[in-house]
């Protein structure tokens, strides 16, 4: 169980690079640095347990990544995948396994095996 846990929290890390000197507005005008931004900043309210700031930002990071129409399932995955586990790190189980299920629904339709596998056994963790 502890191994599931270190795994997740692994993959916490590796979807949200810490970067302690995260910027508080992102200026939308490049998409690319939007996105670095973006991502910073959630990094780092995750790393400093702002569960609930870090949940609502990635909110708006998704909502904005899909304005950009693009069809890029595996990103889209990997951004539920993410929320999943800020909301089980701040305990709200329920919504994490909401997201899990929403992220492992495009990882069936992308085929993506590994991701399968491993959304399945975060899904196993946090029930």
């Amino acid at each position: 169980m502890i191994r599931i846990i270190k795994i997740m929290i692994f993959a916490v890390i590796i979807f949200f690079p810490f970067i302690s000197d995260a910027k508080e507005n992102c200026p939308s005008a490049d998409p690319y640095y939007y996105e670095d931004c973006m991502i910073q900043n959630i990094s780092s309210l995750v790393s400093e347990k702002k569960y609930s700031y870090a949940i609502d930002l990635l909110n708006a990071y998704e909502e904005w990544f899909r304005s950009q129409k693009r069809t890029d399932f595996k990103n889209v995955a990997k951004i539920l995948s993410g929320k999943a586990a800020i909301y089980y790190f701040k305990g709200d189980y329920n919504e994490s396994l909401k997201a899990y299920n929403e992220s492992l629904s495009l990882y069936v339709a992308e085929k993506n095996l590994d991701k399968i596998a491993e959304t399945k056994t975060n899904i196993s963790v946090v029930t």
